[in-house]
């Protein structure tokens, strides 16, 4: 059997290289890139000499077992023990996910094949279905860091929200929406966008409006054009602060917040006030 080192050395710098940095990205821990090549080299030297390894399966398997902490350990030292453990076992599922990926290219007929040539493999190595799974992997840790961000960003903004809808007393969770700047009769606009408080909202407002009761009403504009709403004024509780504002019915529901705040209940704002 002819032996290409150079592909072993190539392959297992790439990958580890890539796991390592996405477990970081995703238990958002700062690395230094020196940290990660050390980290993966030592990681390309296990592969290196395990095939020469004369143990049994499972204490190989064992062995495997143990250097993804000592990888993440190389990497991402000083960090705490849970974010180190954390981080462990993210890279752990990223090892799977990525070989699940490859697999899956490999039986979706991607075959460019570079020759069987090293020491790690028994078989061609499929390239294109290497290269294809490396690309995919890479695409779903983006996208996975992008929902992550984004949840982490909405719930910063998600506080805990009090007032009135129906003569019953609601305690909502309330999305601060820096984009709603929307004012009617010079109060801040806030629209519920919770299914069943819609309900309460809706039967309210139509009360209001058989009894004479103020309902206040305007415009706002969406990507589909200017579109009207009705709404009545409440005091809304957001932590310690109060203030007057409208409440309206959203034209989106939504079961991840209950209503959608004006920006005006943003700390900064009060600051201002």
């Amino acid at each position: 059997m002819e032996i290409y080192i150079e592909y072993v050395i190539i392959d297992n710098m790439a990958i580890n290289s890539l796991l390592l940095w996405s477990a970081a990205l995703t238990a958002r821990i700062k690395v230094k890139w020196w940290k990660i090549m050390l980290a993966a080299a030592i990681g390309t030297g296990f592969a290196c000499v395990m095939p020469f390894i004369a143990v049994s399966s499972l204490v190989l398997a064992g062995i495997k077992i143990l250097i993804a902490p000592l990888l993440t350990f190389l990497a991402y030292s000083p960090v705490n023990v849970k974010k180190l453990v954390w981080s462990t076992l993210i890279f752990t599922a990223y090892t799977f996910v990525l070989g699940g990926i490859i697999l899956a290219f490999i039986y979706m007929g991607v075959n460019m094949t570079l020759e069987k040539a090293a020491v790690y493999y028994s078989s061609s190595i499929p390239i294109g279905a290497y290269l294809a799974g490396l690309a995919a992997f890479g695409f779903l840790i983006f996208k996975l860091n992008e929902f992550i961000k984004s949840e982490k960003r909405l719930r910063q903004n998600i506080k805990k929200t009090v007032f009135t809808i129906d003569g019953k007393k609601i305690s909502a969770d309330g999305f601060i929406d820096s984009g709603n700047t929307l004012f009617a009769d010079e109060l801040p606009v806030c629209f519920v966008s919770n299914k069943k408080l819609i309900a309460l909202l809706k039967n309210e407002i139509a009360s209001a409006t058989v009894t004479g009761g103020k309902i206040i009403s305007g415009e706002y504009m969406t990507v589909a054009g200017s579109s009207a709403f009705y709404g009545i004024e409440k005091e809304i509780q957001v932590g310690e602060k109060t203030q007057k504002a409208v409440l309206t019915v959203s034209k989106a529901e939504t079961n991840r917040y209950d209503i959608i705040l004006n920006a005006v209940f943003m700390e900064e704002n009060y600051e201002n006030n």
